[in-house]
């Protein structure tokens, strides 16, 4: 299965962007957007997002 990285808009829809996490991130920070996700086939996931400071957070998944 592909994995696809991507950014997350403020409608909270993710957009496919890069296929590795560095790659997301220096999409969204050149074009405003602060969360990044990853998509497993049709299901997407927040994996990072950005603080007030702009460093990059990275999100756990976890089965919780």
């Amino acid at each position: 299965m592909t994995i696809v990285y991507g950014s997350i808009n403020s409608e909270g829809t993710h957009t496919d962007t890069s296929s590795t996490k560095l790659g997301a991130k220096r999409y969204a920070t050149l074009n405003g957007y602060d969360t990044i996700s990853v998509r497993h086939g049709y299901n997407a996931f927040i994996v990072a997002k950005k603080n007030n400071k702009g460093k990059w957070i990275n999100k756990l998944l976890t089965n919780s």
